[in-house]
């Protein structure tokens, strides 16, 4: 498994790019999208990079927007 850093930075670089945001919105986003799925933020980035994450949920990680 690749190390947990680097698989988020790969992570928020998708999210950046399919997003059209700047790297900290991705990571806001991907932080947020792993709080409310009360799941580990390394883990959804490894599903995320490794394409094990559903179509459906990457669209919802994609757009989501991080609670204010």
């Amino acid at each position: 498994m690749l190390n947990g850093r680097v698989t988020s930075d790969q992570a928020k670089g998708a999210i950046a790019g399919r997003a059209g945001v700047g790297m900290d919105e991705a990571f806001a986003r991907l932080r947020s999208y792993a709080r409310e799925r009360n799941a580990k933020l390394t883990d959804i980035a490894a599903a995320l990079v490794t394409r094990a994450l559903p179509a459906s949920e990457i669209d919802i990680l994609i757009g989501h927007r991080p609670a204010s």
